[in-house]
């Protein structure tokens, strides 16, 4: 049964190597020196890696139980700072699924707001509940970037719930598979991939040749990935 063990959890890690691997990939086409250039396509193959799940109460312990779900994610919205008449605001760059495209500015000076709170904390994650509308937002600020997750819940939560439990809640979500994806996100975002890139090429790869080019760069993203695997884990 050990050996068994053993081998179903190397298959489960190399499952998700493969999957963060062809993300990467994927999104290294739409971001460029820590800039998003197709927020579109960003976006559009983000939301679907964004999955709900059950949320525990004391997961881990002999009090665990479930107390409601977030269901999967039902829209992304993109901001980043910028100058609009020599005043700095959070610009809408980018949406998709539900979210709404209905605000295009942010003042960075209206702190009832859950985007610029995120940006303004300097935290790179934080959590919010709309009772009104049963809905999560899951905000992550890196650079100059604020991405936001929605994500519907279910049963019925009121606002004391959310906040009792905020601990558990979060915990949920940071605690998926599809936190891998954020966590890659950010560190894209945060030029740190490009950095890490460069610790595994010798020679610059601009004295290859192409064929050498692309075999490097694919066992080089290998490497990273699964140092970023380790690191992640710790």
């Amino acid at each position: 049964m050990r050996i068994e063990s053993v081998i179903n959890k190397q298959a489960q890690m190399s499952n998700i190597y493969d999957k963060l691997f062809q993300f990467t990939n994927t999104v290294l086409d739409y971001i460029e020196d820590g800039q998003i250039i197709n927020s579109r396509l960003f976006l559009a193959h983000l939301q679907p890696l964004m999955s709900g799940g059950d949320i525990f109460y004391k997961k881990g312990t002999v009090f665990e139980r479930i107390i409601g779900q977030y269901r999967n994610c039902s829209g992304i919205t993109l901001y980043k700072k910028e100058k609009e008449n020599d005043v700095e605001m959070l610009v809408l760059k980018g949406v998709t699924g539900a979210a709404s495209d209905e605000n295009k500015l942010y003042h960075l000076n209206d702190t009832t707001l859950f985007v610029v709170k995120t940006f303004n904390s300097k935290l790179d994650k934080e959590l919010f509940f709309d009772a009104s509308k049963q809905q999560l937002y899951f905000v992550i600020n890196v650079k100059n970037y604020v991405i936001c997750f929605h994500y519907p819940i279910d049963p019925y939560l009121s606002e004391d719930m959310i906040q009792r439990f905020k601990t558990d809640v979060l915990n949920a979500i940071i605690e998926s598979e599809s936190e891998m994806y954020r966590r890659m996100t950010m560190k894209l975002l945060d030029n740190e991939y490009k950095k890490m890139f460069k610790l595994f090429i010798s020679p610059p790869l601009s004295q290859m040749p192409v064929n050498n080019m692309l075999k490097t760069k694919h066992s080089n993203l290998k490497r990273i990935h699964v140092l970023f695997l380790r690191r992640s884990r710790k």
